[in-house]
């Protein structure tokens, strides 16, 4: 076996202690074997250490290794996870492989053999999703990158020259019967054309990056978008903030505005007259939460929505989860992410 198979971390978790001595004797040779008796001190090496393989007894007198699973899914995503259970549980093994809950089972008493191979092939997904995950974070930072520049070139270029263009037709057109009729005439279709023209590339520079996103944070920058969707697609957006955002990585800040302004955008789409959204943000020690509600009475389809399935592709890859939930004529969004 290959020598970095020794930087591997398997945590195992259960309750008998001759079943983890057994284990450890077996394994601590080729992995970093982290074993424990009980839910506190799994979680506590969770917290601590980069694992990278989970496996959980499904028989404990106090939580089964599937509720295990469950609890810890949302907050450490990453580990592959990994049952090691008896015959008799064959039918709640299953159901859990069907909810990805769990990766593959063990059986007991186990084989050193086959929980080797099964090791191996868990670090090899533990890896691919990884690398996953690495090339979804690059690919959304370079294009934020592209779109910040492409928004300073025309806001610092061609916004400035049009500044100068419209103010020189001021001028001219501050003249008055001086220019003759048709002068005029010509200079204030002129000034009109240049007018649209102004707007629509500053409308395009909020889009690629809006103003208040780079001057005074994700607030602001969420009521110029609230001012924005008013205006463009009469749609009332309220903004309630229960926490302060600005001590986030600037990466940070930008990946949660653009998902809040494309998911916004795929619920003005299918609004009804006189809709109105709630966005909720919020946070704990370790995650941000953000809510989007909605009574929205059309179907709105997000599974096969290709830009929605990219935004849940990059907040996954952030390590954290998007849920969508229907109740009758309402509709809520719930994203939840690490902070760092």
């Amino acid at each position: 076996m290959q020598s970095t198979d020794n930087n591997i971390n398997i945590l195992y978790l259960d309750d008998e202690e001759h079943n983890l001595n057994a284990f450890k004797a077996s394994f601590r040779r080729n992995y970093k074997i982290h074993t424990v008796k009980n839910v506190v001190d799994a979680l506590s090496i969770l917290s601590n250490t980069n694992i990278h393989i989970i496996i959980a007894d499904q028989k404990m007198p106090v939580i089964s290794g599937v509720q295990f699973f469950e609890n810890i899914r949302e907050s450490y995503p990453n580990p592959v996870r990994i049952l090691l259970t008896g015959y008799a549980d064959i039918d709640a093994v299953i159901d859990a492989i069907n909810k990805g809950q769990v990766y593959k089972y063990l059986t007991k008493p186990w084989d050193e053999k086959q929980v080797n191979d099964t090791l191996k092939m868990a670090y090899q997904k533990y890896l691919v999703k990884h690398k996953q995950n690495k090339l979804i974070k690059d690919i959304a930072q370079n294009k934020t990158e592209q779109q910040q520049d492409l928004a300073n070139k025309l806001h610092e270029g061609l916004l400035q020259q049009l500044t100068g263009i419209r103010f020189y037709l001021e001028s001219i057109n501050s003249l008055g019967s001086n220019t003759g009729n048709e002068v005029n005439d010509i200079v204030s279709k002129s000034k009109s054309i240049l007018d649209d023209a102004f707007d629509d590339i500053q409308n395009i520079c909020f889009e690629l990056m809006p103003n208040g996103l780079h001057h005074v944070g994700l607030n602001e920058a969420l009521e110029e978008l609230a001012i924005k969707v008013k205006k463009e697609f009469n749609f009332q957006l309220n903004i309630i903030n229960k926490s302060d955002l600005d001590f986030l990585k600037k990466e940070r800040v930008i990946f949660i505005y653009k998902s809040i302004s494309e998911l916004v955008r795929t619920f003005c789409i299918n609004k009804d007259e006189n809709d109105s959204m709630d966005i909720l943000l919020n946070m704990d020690n370790n995650k941000i939460f953000i809510e989007l509600s909605c009574p929205v009475n059309k179907k709105i389809d997000f599974e096969s929505n290709p830009l929605i399935n990219e935004i849940v592709a990059e907040i996954e890859a952030y390590d954290g989860n998007i849920e969508l939930i229907k109740e009758n004529n309402f509709t809520c969004l719930s994203l939840k992410f690490n902070k760092h």
